[in-house]
């Protein structure tokens, strides 16, 4: 499953309660516990640069990104 993940708000507390029911608290993640709740997911591809921050490696990949970014927009290569 990719990060964000977004449901509407009905269907996600329908999924947590169903759960909750079944004696079930340890899901992974929202999508793993929709899914095994019979709703049908759906990928939406998004920018390769929205990138999660867990580690310090993923703050420095973000802080190249934001200097690209930056770069680009001075230099005039901004699209």
């Amino acid at each position: 499953a990719r990060a964000p993940q977004s449901f509407w708000l009905d269907d996600i507390l329908a999924a947590h309660n169903k759960m909750l029911e079944k004696g079930i608290t340890d899901c992974i993640d929202s999508c793993t516990m929709m899914q095994e709740n019979g709703y049908n997911l759906h990928l939406v591809d998004g920018p390769g640069e929205n990138i999660k921050i867990t580690t310090p490696e993923d703050f420095y990949t973000m802080r190249a990104i934001l200097e690209a970014k930056e770069n680009a927009q001075i230099y005039g290569f901004d699209e």
